[in-house]
C-alpha cells in the first residue's frame, strides 16, 4: 500500500471535517511593489535605497460564520539582492469579533492595524515586517478606538536574543476636536546561554497629541492640525539606568483630491526609541511630504516626495508605493 507523507496525512486531517459542516471558504491574494530612496548619510538619517516586491495569498475558513482561520504565506523579493535565500513568511492566524471588539492570534498583516507616528514604528517594517507574529485587540466605536497589540521578534537561542516589540493606540474625535495617545515598547533579552556583554534592554517610547479637524470648515477635502508631546526611556539593565528624553511635536496635513501635504516638526532632548525613524534622535527634526493617491476597490498606489532637514543636514527622499488586494469568496455546503 502506497504511504502518504506528513503534509498529505495533515492536509486530509484538515479537508474532512470541512466537509461535514456548512463553511463559508474564503481566498486573498496581495501585492506590494515599493521604492523608498533616501539620498544621505550621516550620524541620524541613514542613506539608502529600498526596491522590492512582496507576494502574499492565503485561504480561510468561517466555520459557521463563527470567526476565522486562514493560512498563507507571504514572499519578499527584493532586487538587487543575489543573497542568502529568504524563506517566505508564513500566515497562520484566527480573528473574530464580538460586538465592538476585533481579536487576532497568530501570523497575520500589521496593515491598518499598528497606524502609529513613525517615531514610534517606522514604515520600513510594512517592506520587511509586514507580518505582525502574536496578539491584537481592538475595541471600536464611531468615535473612539483602542488597541493593544504584541509582536514576537525573536526566540531565544545560541544566537538569537529573545524579543518583542507591544504597542498601543488610541483614537477620539468629536466635532473639530481630535485626541490620539501611542505607546511602544521595544524588549530585548539575552540569548541562552547568555552572551558576555550583552544587556537585558527596555525601551519605550509614547505621544499624546491633540489637534482640530477643520475638513468641514474649508474648501478642501481635509485639513487637520495636531500639536502634542512625544518621551522616550531608555535602559540596558545593570549597565546604565533608565534615560528620559522629551519633546514636542506639531503637523499639519491637507488634502484635495488625490494630492496632500503633510508638515511635521519636532523638538526634543534627542529621543531613542528603537522601533521608530532615525531622525527623530536629533534635537531638531522637519519634514515635508508632497504626496499624490489613488485608491480603488482593489488598489491603491501612492507617490511622495519628501524634504527632511535636522541641524547641518538636509536630505530628500522619493517613494513609490503600489498595493494590490484582491478577494473571492465561495460557499461549499454540506450534504
Amino acid at each position: 500500500m502506497k504511504r502518504f507523507t506528513r503534509p498529505g496525512i495533515f492536509l486530509i486531517l484538515f479537508i474532512l471535517p470541512l466537509n461535514a459542516l456548512s463553511q463559508q471558504f474564503d481566498w486573498k491574494i496581495g501585492y506590494l511593489g515599493f521604492l523608498d530612496n533616501r539620498e544621505v548619510d550621516n550620524v541620524a538619517i541613514y542613506g539608502q535605497t529600498m526596491f522590492g516586491s512582496r507576494l502574499s495569498g492565503e485561504i480561510g475558513v468561517s466555520p459557521e460564520g463563527k470567526g476565522r482561520f486562514a493560512a498563507g504565506t507571504d514572499f519578499l523579493y527584493e532586487f538587487g539582492w543575489q543573497g542568502a535565500y529568504k524563506r517566505p513568511s508564513l500566515l497562520l492566524y484566527y480573528e473574530n469579533s464580538y460586538r465592538n471588539f476585533n481579536f487576532s492570534f497568530g501570523s497575520f498583516s500589521r496593515y491598518n492595524k499598528t497606524d502609529m507616528p513613525i517615531a514610534l514604528l517606522s514604515d520600513t517594517l510594512n517592506y520587511y515586517r509586514p507580518e505582525i507574529q502574536g496578539l491584537y485587540f481592538e475595541y471600536k466605536t464611531p468615535s473612539f478606538r483602542q488597541n493593544l497589540w504584541i509582536d514576537w521578534t525573536g526566540r531565544k537561542t545560541k544566537e538569537v536574543r529573545e524579543s518583542f516589540i507591544a504597542g498601543m493606540s488610541g483614537y477620539y474625535s468629536r466635532g473639530l476636536f481630535i485626541y490620539q495617545h501611542h505607546l511602544v515598547l521595544n524588549h530585548i533579552s539575552l540569548t541562552e546561554p547568555m552572551e558576555v556583554g550583552t544587556y537585558v534592554r527596555d525601551n519605550l517610547g509614547a505621544t499624546v497629541r491633540t489637534g482640530l479637524n477643520l475638513s468641514s470648515v474649508t474648501p478642501l477635502d481635509s485639513l487637520t492640525l495636531m500639536a502634542g508631546g512625544i518621551v522616550s526611556l531608555d535602559r540596558q539593565r545593570t549597565f546604565y539606568d533608565f534615560k528620559y528624553s522629551k519633546g514636542i511635536t506639531f503637523e499639519v496635513e491637507a488634502g484635495y483630491r488625490n494630492f496632500g501635504l503633510h508638515e511635521m516638526a519636532c523638538f526634543s532632548d534627542g529621543l531613542t526609541i528603537l522601533s521608530g525613524d532615525s531622525p527623530y534622535t536629533a534635537t531638531y527634526y522637519s519634514r515635508t511630504d508632497l504626496y499624490y493617491v489613488m485608491k480603488k476597490e482593489w488598489l491603491e498606489a501612492k507617490i511622495q516626495f519628501s524634504y527632511h532637514h535636522i541641524p547641518l543636514t538636509d536630505m530628500v527622499s522619493t517613494m513609490l508605493v503600489l498595493r494590490v488586494n484582491t478577494m473571492g469568496v465561495f460557499k461549499k455546503h454540506g450534504e
